[in-house]
């Protein structure tokens, strides 16, 4: 396997990876700190819980089941459904009573997403329409990050020059990923069985789950170039990723998972 193409193991199509983003997160708008919203995503069904102010600035939350409504041309989804005020028993009343519960439809909400990190979120309200454009919060960059993995990555090559430098690609490595989350530099490396070594290097930054890492990468036997790895996901047992790496024309964008060495 060159190298090119095992550093491909760092990047992703933007419209590719909107397509398959797992939306489950905060949102908010930095600059209207006071009001937020959730999302969580199962298979093409979403649940958003918005929790905002009423005309009389008292604290109140709308909700809704989104389904998945449209794909467009560039793998941009949308999803829509009914908006409700839900109301029920004082918190603090003992045993809880589910008859003094009321879920009132009060309009309809969509919400598309816009990038892997950002959405727009449209709701009506007894006829009041609001549109705000959120991004995931992060509450602390994941420190999983970090450690030495093996998995495999698969990919698209296009673009190249040479025509026989085209086509998919899957191969099997072993990664070491290092930097976060104190360390503005993040490098991930990775070796095939062949011995081939590449390394990306770039500030790690993160959106709510989602981490992101651009800069340079490199190789053995002298080939460099850029990449963007992104939708950065990382937990006790592995991580994976989405990518985008360009060299010498080529353009390559892919994805890789991999399983945490326990040792």
């Amino acid at each position: 396997m060159t190298c090119l193409r095992l550093l491909a193991a760092v990047l992703l199509f933007s419209a590719t990876a909107a397509l398959a983003t797992d939306k489950t997160d905060l949102y908010y708008i930095p600059a209207e700190s006071g009001w937020g919203m959730t999302i969580a995503n199962q298979g093409d069904t979403i649940f958003v819980t918005a929790y905002v102010y009423d005309s009389a600035r008292l604290p109140t939350w709308f909700v809704g089941t989104g389904a998945l409504l449209s794909t467009d041309s560039q793998g941009v989804n949308l999803y829509g459904g009914d908006w409700y005020s839900v109301h029920g028993p004082y918190y603090g009343s003992g045993a809880f009573d589910p008859s003094t519960v009321a879920a009132v439809k009060v309009g309809t909400f969509t919400y598309r997403e816009l990038t892997v990190t950002t959405g727009q979120i449209n709701y009506t309200v007894n006829g009041i329409a609001v549109t705000k454009t959120v991004q995931r919060q992060t509450l602390q960059n994941n420190p999983n990050v970090n450690g030495n993995y093996a998995g495999a990555y698969f990919s698209s090559i296009s673009g190249c020059p040479v025509a026989s430098g085209n086509g998919l690609v899957g191969t099997f490595f072993t990664m070491t990923a290092s930097g976060t989350p104190a360390a503005t530099t993040f490098t991930i490396a990775f070796q095939d069985g062949s011995g081939t070594v590449c390394a990306a290097s770039g500030p790690y930054t993160q959106a709510g789950r989602m981490g992101t890492v651009t800069g340079t990468w490199s190789c053995t036997g002298a080939i460099n170039g850029n990449s963007t790895m992104f939708e950065i996901e990382s937990g006790l047992n592995g991580i994976s990723a989405r990518f985008h790496n360009t060299f010498g024309g080529c353009v390559e964008n892919g994805h890789f998972n991999a399983a945490r060495n326990a040792n």
